[in-house]
């Protein structure tokens, strides 16, 4: 993955932080798994349209499907379960 890029991308959406989880976080991806990421925005920034747009370019960065939660939404998550299944193995990718 090109880090320059990634962080040019990252600066652009006003991303705070960007965290790989899932079955490539754990080690145990398949050639066909997508990327799983866990998204925080800068403090005070709420993104609109802008997520379909991280998004979009995430997957053509990366050159797969893309999974993308935000930390807000996984905080507020009901499943105890999922929540810290997510955070029990994240990799950090970017931080502003």
């Amino acid at each position: 993955m090109d880090q320059k890029r990634l962080a040019d991308l990252c600066r652009r959406y006003r991303v705070a932080t960007l965290e790989l989880f899932g079955s490539r976080a754990k080690g145990t991806a398949r050639p066909d798994s997508d990327v799983d990421l866990l998204v925080s925005f800068e403090a005070g920034y709420i993104p609109g349209w802008e997520l379909g747009g991280l998004y979009v370019e995430l997957g053509e960065l990366l050159g797969r499907k893309v999974d993308l939660i935000t930390r807000w939404t996984l905080e507020h998550e009901p499943s105890d379960v999922f929540r810290s299944n997510v955070l029990s193995a994240v990799e950090p990718l970017y931080a502003a």
